[in-house]
């Protein structure tokens, strides 16, 4: 089955967004740059989507890594604030 344009830049920026993430880097600039380089404006509910596509991501990339005990959401955002 074929991708539609919509899943194919929810995919797309769900992967820019995962690579961010690996680098702690900001995560909603991510998104907003994506947005303004491929002149597209998500909907809130394709925001929500995004989201769990790079949750999805991120744990599979954690599994295929081998993380045992990967830090939670506020775990992963205070030590980026503490690199600061």
């Amino acid at each position: 089955m074929e991708l539609t344009k919509l899943e194919r830049h929810i995919d797309a920026v769900a992967d820019e967004i995962v690579n961010t993430r690996d680098f702690c880097g900001n995560e909603r600039n991510a998104l907003l740059t994506y947005q303004l380089e491929n002149g597209i404006v998500f909907t809130p509910t394709e925001c929500v989507i995004i989201a769990h596509t790079v949750e999805g991501t991120w744990k599979g990339s954690q599994v295929a890594a081998g993380v045992v005990a990967p830090l939670s959401t506020s775990e992963r955002f205070q030590a980026y604030k503490d690199l600061e």
